[in-house]
C-alpha cells in the first residue's frame, strides 16, 4: 500500500504516518524526495483541475496534541469550517487548534473542552 505523504510532509509531528510506516505502508513520494511544490507542478503540467487547491488537512489537526476527540467536537469543527469555505474566503486552514471565544461558541464548555487564556 501506498501514499500520498510527500518531503515536505516529515516537517510536521505526524503520528499518523508513523503508524502507517509501522503498517508498511510505503510514501513513495517523500523516499523519492519529491515535496508539494513539484507536486503541484506536474499536476498543473498534466492540466489536472485540482493542482492548485489548498490543504485540507483532516479535522483532528484543529486539536492539540493528547486533546480527547469525540463526534461532537469534530462535528463543530466541520461546520465551522463549511460556514468559513462558504463565504468564500481563502482557505489555508482555518488555524492548527481549536481555540473559539466561549461566547461564540455556547457548546464549548459543554463539549469538555481546555479554555484558553
Amino acid at each position: 500500500m501506498v501514499d500520498g505523504a510527500n518531503r515536505d510532509d516529515g516537517a510536521d509531528y505526524r503520528p499518523g504516518m508513523r503508524a502507517a510506516a509501522a503498517l508498511g505502508v510505503r510514501s513513495p513520494l517523500a523516499e523519492a524526495g519529491i515535496g508539494k511544490a513539484e507536486v503541484r507542478e506536474w499536476a498543473r503540467r498534466l492540466g489536472l483541475p485540482n493542482w492548485d487547491l489548498p490543504a485540507s488537512p483532516c479535522l483532528a489537526s484543529r486539536f492539540p496534541y493528547g486533546e480527547p476527540l469525540t463526534t461532537a467536537k469534530l462535528q463543530v469543527v466541520a461546520e465551522a469550517e463549511g460556514f468559513l469555505g462558504s463565504k468564500d474566503s481563502p482557505r489555508s486552514g482555518y488555524g492548527t487548534m481549536v481555540t473559539p471565544p466561549a461566547s461564540r461558541c455556547p457548546t464549548r464548555r459543554s463539549l469538555g473542552w481546555r479554555m484558553s487564556p
